[in-house]
């Protein structure tokens, strides 16, 4: 009787350890996950700023060139129109190098 309750004592006490020292690893691989987490989360916020100032860059490098494009469009609009026109409206009839006159 008395070496199964030194068994059993025996068998407790290891759990308690094994519970404790899995408890331990828990805890580890948490502190572990959340400094790779904050290492990640870092470069990323790193990556965002770089990309940020390149989409600034990016916005106002777009917004030039549209107002470049417009301004070119309202100073040629009309020229383009004219000559447009002209090319339309003016009629040149001449008989095509295909047509034979049949007798």
């Amino acid at each position: 009787m008395r070496q199964e309750q030194v068994g059993a004592c025996l068998v407790f006490y290891c759990l308690q350890g094994r519970a404790k020292r899995l408890k331990a690893a828990k805890d580890e691989a948490k502190a572990e996950m959340d400094q790779y987490k904050a290492a990640q989360d870092a470069h990323y916020r790193n990556l965002e700023e770089q990309q940020g100032s390149s989409e600034d860059w990016s916005n106002k490098y777009t917004s030039e060139q549209l107002g470049r494009i417009t301004s070119s469009y309202n100073t040629n609009k009309e020229a383009a129109l004219s000559l447009l026109l002209s090319a339309i409206l003016t009629i040149n009839p001449s008989v095509h190098t295909n047509y034979s006159v049949l007798n």
